[in-house]
C-alpha cells in the first residue's frame, strides 16, 4: 500500500512540475516575443526615420563635404572656419 502511494505522490508532483516548468518555459517565451516586439518598434519607430531625416538632411543643398561650415561665428575665439578651393 504504501508502495502505491509513493508512486501516486511521485506521479502527482511530476505532472505538478511539468506544469511549473511549462508555465516557466511560456513566460520565458513571452518574454523574449515582448523583446523583439519592443526591438522592432524602436526600429520602425527612432532608428530608420532618423537615418532617413539624416540622409535627407546631407541631400540638402551647400551640405557637400568641404563646404560645411562651423557653428563657431565671427566672435568665437575659434573664428569661423576658412573655405578651401
Amino acid at each position: 500500500m504504501y508502495d502505491t502511494l509513493f508512486h501516486v505522490i511521485q506521479g502527482r508532483a511530476c505532472a505538478t512540475e511539468r506544469k511549473v516548468l511549462g508555465s516557466e518555459v511560456w513566460q520565458f517565451l513571452i518574454a523574449l516575443l515582448g523583446f523583439f516586439v519592443v526591438a522592432v518598434l524602436w526600429l520602425f519607430i527612432v532608428y530608420l526615420p532618423g537615418r532617413t531625416l539624416e540622409r535627407w538632411e546631407d541631400q540638402r543643398p551647400g551640405r557637400t563635404e568641404g563646404k560645411t561650415v562651423s557653428p563657431a561665428g565671427p566672435g568665437s575665439p575659434d573664428g569661423p572656419v576658412k573655405q578651401e578651393s
